[in-house]
């Protein structure tokens, strides 16, 4: 059985681990701001997170909790996608380890207590974590691609503008030849 604060030390550790070896990887790019980069990042994530809380709490009121009915991770995957496409893999699954907290937490019996008691409450919160992992990965995925596709367009008009380069300097010597 895995509680709570397992997952979540899971999960940060996950995010840790993941984001020092992109650092490494992609170190000449974060030479340029990375503290900057890095805590909008997460600030977006954790804006997201707390956004979802904020209109979770408010929605709070109108719905039945109980048993059955608990839908603790109601806005949680949005926040995770947001922070997924924004920020990349360590912003995503920061913003599931919150989600599945604040879950617990606000919106899971015992209410404001840390501790997933029932089997469907670990089963739910770990359908969300599997969820939001896999949105988290396919948004660095698209990431990923999205920088590469730009890395390569750059590599593409240089290349196009040597190209035209040595055209040009190439009719200018065979012009010259010909007078």
């Amino acid at each position: 059985i895995i509680t709570t604060g397992q997952l979540c030390l899971l999960a940060f550790m996950s995010i840790l681990t993941y984001q020092a070896d992109r650092e490494r990887a992609d170190r000449p790019r974060l030479l340029r701001k990375p503290s900057k980069q890095f805590a909008l990042r997460y600030g977006v994530a954790l804006g997201a997170v707390f956004l979802s809380l904020g209109v979770k709490l408010f929605l709070k009121q109108y719905m039945e909790m109980g048993m059955e009915r608990e839908a603790p991770f109601m806005l949680s995957l949005a926040a995770v996608m947001i922070s997924g496409w924004y920020g990349g893999l360590g912003p995503g699954l920061m913003a599931t380890t919150f989600a599945v907290v604040i879950g617990d937490y606000f919106f899971m019996e015992p209410f404001n207590a840390l501790g997933l008691v029932t089997t469907a409450q670990r089963i739910r919160a770990g359908m969300f974590t599997v969820e939001g992992v896999v949105v988290s990965v396919l948004c660095e995925t698209l990431n990923s691609a999205r920088r590469r596709a730009e890395e390569n367009e750059v590599e593409a008009r240089n290349l196009q503008k040597e190209l035209l380069e040595i055209t040009d300097t190439e009719q200018r010597r065979i012009g010259h030849d010909l007078h």
